[in-house]
């Protein structure tokens, strides 16, 4: 994990909405061609009723990797790197929002273990838990102690902060 203390809640400003909004369209759509690439040459194949055409199926054993699939893509990239490949995109990036320093594993899994609420009735729990945050947090980044940040390149060293 790297870290550089310029870029912090004090110092960066919150992502908006429609940021966040893109980054995870952008994850999904990444992380659903990966589990469909994966279920083309690891699932049973099946022929589709109708208009439906090829299926493949994951059951037992082989459907192990998608959840790890899950798990590296988002706490795992938000851990190592601050951000997923989408927030890394959008340039967005997920700080710890009292402390100084790198985000804890426990601190991003508690994030995402609560995507399924915050993503219930389309985003709407979500999206409304935002609008009420000074900090647009989702409930997950509230539990998570976490915040999404946008992030510019330090122009002294020529990099982009991770943290």
């Amino acid at each position: 994990m790297m870290s550089d203390s310029s870029c912090s809640v004090r110092t960066s400003s919150v992502a908006p909405i429609s940021a966040r909004f893109c980054a995870a369209l952008i994850d999904h759509v990444f992380l659903a061609v990966l589990i469909h690439t994966y279920a083309s040459f690891a699932g049973e194949t099946y022929a589709g009723a109708g208009s439906v055409g090829v299926v493949h199926s994951l059951s037992g054993v082989r459907a192990l990797p998608v959840p790890l699939l899950w798990l590296v893509w988002f706490p795992g990239f938000e851990w190592l790197l601050g951000c997923t490949p989408g927030k890394w995109l959008l340039r967005l990036r997920v700080l710890p929002q009292i402390q100084e320093g790198p985000l804890s594993f426990l601190s991003v899994l508690k994030r995402h273990v609560l995507d399924v609420v915050d993503g219930f009735a389309f985003g709407l729990v979500g999206i409304s838990a935002m609008l009420r945050s000074q900090d647009r947090q989702r409930l997950g980044d509230r539990w998570g102690h976490t915040v999404v940040v946008r992030w510019r390149a330090n122009r002294t060293k020529g990099v982009a902060p991770t943290h």
